[in-house]
């Protein structure tokens, strides 16, 4: 450590006390800092003498010293090395002096020049042994925090490995269960199936030993027919007195000659046969039932959990559409609750957020963490897609709905519903049109579900989308001139008896009308409700940006037009039982009136025949 010490001297201006910078050395061979001794001289010393030795000269002389440079260099690096060996005093590499103080305002060690500095002159500075022991403290007192924290998780992780494995035991016993009684069943249909058709092979037996007999018998019949049409013919040639002899003999002898009838042993195989139809006709239907009570009861069950999960989807968030992200061709109601597809390209401001070529629009919530859901009605016609898409996703130019490029969402196009997956899209076999999705959100567990708001159904649910600590933004994509989506109701609204559709009134900036099929019948219409061309008249706005205007449209009301009712097919050989989630809807006061359309029974009419 001293020859260190000593390196370190001579690696020292006497000016400036630091390391050498640029080093020259002046007319007496001592050394110093180029900026040191310049600084020193000045441009108005007629004498230039030596800072250490007084030795003066007439003129500036000095060259730049390379090797002590080098040596410098050399220095620092093992004073580097000499603070990193373990239990080796760290020094300031500004001062070469050890590191006894700490900051408090800039939260580093310094040295007792460093403290004197303008940098640190007016910065409070405590010991550095007293700063560690104070730092000390407080990271063991995180530490024992950490560890207590470790050994909850590993608690919980342990319990969890047991209740996984608990689960994994039960499911196992019910696969079991499930086989077992399937085997049973399937073992019981096939005893069933042996048994008819070992009675249908008797009785093609019987059909077969039968058909041989009666060819044998009508072959014997035939040649005794073919034997008296001989003699008979040959009677008839005879002379009168030859031919009347014995002729009632003969003609008794033609009477016992027809051929006796064998439909009646065909009769009691066609019996038979009848009795095996009958049979297969009680099986098909006691199957049907079968296979119908044990779809509803599994789906019963089904939706009473998804029930449930849907109670516990979290909280339910407030969702508004962004402008600022819109497609120039989407049109926003002024709330921001409504999107529909416009015609006319918008002449709308650069935004770095907005979509330019696929025509989606985000919401202005963001979201990090937490369960959150919200719901959303959806039109019939034309193409939609709902769901979440991340704060990166692709704004400029076609955008690929897939879960790889930020988006999990479900979609209508062309009819179809369809799962946006890749690397290839998931058909969604849904055997009815929703009408509101629910969209729910688990943020950490990378979940993203969607549900039939009113039927309580699970519709797709991605299990392992991941978003890496980014923000998630509800997304909403529509296109063709009948797609629309619109977000939580307006708190104002009136609602029609016979469509069930919501209706925003004041402060709002939209009516959207019936779709077709869907209208106000005189008779059903409440004398309440407001009169759709005045409020036109007093709401209309001008359309402006992404927004559409106020427009109340009126239509005629056609007599006897309400609700299209549900249809059961009742033909007695075709009967089926009623599909849940098709109750009748009728107006209040309404009385059902049965009307028959090709072996089709309405509703009130299908209850009443098979009640």
């Amino acid at each position: 450590m001293a020859a260190v010490q000593k390196l370190q001297d001579e690696a020292t201006c006497s000016i400036c006390l630091e390391y050498f910078k640029a080093p020259v050395s002046i007319h007496c061979g001592h050394n110093f800092c180029r900026a040191c001794i310049n600084q020193y001289w000045g441009e108005s010393k007629p004498n230039f003498s030596c800072p250490q030795c007084r030795e003066t000269a007439q003129q500036r002389n000095f060259r730049p010293n390379r090797e002590l440079a080098n040596m410098v260099e050399l220095v620092k690096q093992l004073k580097l090395q000499a603070g990193k060996e373990p239990g080796g005093e760290r020094v300031c590499e500004k001062h070469r002096e050890p590191l006894k103080l700490f900051c408090e305002e800039d939260q580093s060690p310094i040295c007792v020049v460093c403290d004197r500095s303008k940098a640190h002159r007016d910065h409070p500075v405590i010991p550095i042994e007293e700063a560690a022991q104070e730092y000390k403290e407080q990271i063991w007192t995180q530490l024992q925090t950490l560890k207590e924290e470790k050994e909850k998780l590993l608690k919980y992780r342990q319990a969890e490995e047991g209740k996984s494995q608990e689960y994994l035991e039960k499911t196992d016993v019910e696969r079991r269960k499930i086989i077992s009684e399937i085997q049973q069943l399937r073992q019981f249909l096939e005893e069933q199936e042996r048994l008819l058709l070992a009675q249908l092979g008797g009785l093609d037996k019987e059909i077969v030993k039968m058909q041989n007999e009666n060819v044998t018998k009508l072959s014997l019949e035939i040649s005794h027919l073919s034997e008296l049409i001989s003699e008979m013919e040959g009677k008839c040639q005879q002379p009168a007195s030859e031919f009347l002899k014995d002729i009632r003999s003969i003609l008794s002898r033609c009477e016992k000659g027809k051929a006796q009838a064998v439909g009646e042993s065909l009769s009691k195989l066609e019996n038979r046969i009848g009795d095996f139809s009958e049979k297969r006709i009680v099986l098909e239907m006691i199957l049907r039932e079968f296979k119908d009570t044990l779809v509803f009861e599994l789906e019963v069950k089904g939706s009473q959990f998804l029930a449930k999960e849907m109670e516990n989807v979290g909280e339910k968030v407030n969702v508004t559409l962004d402008p600022d992200t819109a497609h120039p061709k989407l049109v926003l109601s002024e709330d921001w609750k409504h999107v529909k597809y416009g015609d006319a390209w918008q002449d709308l401001p650069h935004n770095p957020k907005r979509f330019d070529s696929s025509l989606c629009v985000l919401g202005c919530e963001g979201f990090t963490s937490g369960r959150r859901y919200w719901d959303l009605e959806v039109g019939e016609g034309g193409g939609w897609a709902v769901g979440v898409a991340k704060e990166s996703v692709k704004r400029k130019g076609p955008v690929k709905y897939s879960p790889e490029e930020g988006i999990c969402a479900v979609a209508l196009r062309r009819g179809e519903y369809w799962a946006l997956t890749s690397p290839e899209e998931i058909p969604l076999s849904l055997s009815w049109v929703p009408q509101r999705i629910r969209v729910s959100l688990d943020y950490e567990e990378g979940q993203v579900a969607f549900f039939d708001a009113d039927r309580k159904s699970l519709i797709f649910h991605y299990l392992m989308a991941s978003f890496t600590e980014e923000r998630v933004f509800p997304f909403f994509w529509v296109v063709g001139k009948m797609s629309w989506l619109r977000l939580a109701p307006s708190e104002m609204r009136f609602q029609s008896h016979v469509s069930n559709r919501h209706f925003p009134l004041k402060g709002h900036s939209h009516v959207r009308v019936a779709p077709p099929g869907i209208l106000h019948s005189p008779e059903r219409m409440s004398s309440t409700e407001p009169n759709l061309a005045a409020a036109s008249a007093e709401h209309a706005t001008p359309a402006s940006g992404n927004l559409w205007p106020s427009t109340f449209q009126q239509r005629k009301p056609k007599p006897n037009t309400c609700r299209p009712r549900r249809w059961v097919h009742c033909n007695p050989a075709r009967a089926t039982y009623p599909v849940r989630g098709t109750e009748p809807h009728s107006a209040q006061g309404a009385t059902p009136q049965p009307t028959k359309r090709d072996n089709f029974y309405s509703w009130p009419d299908f209850l009443k025949r098979y009640k």
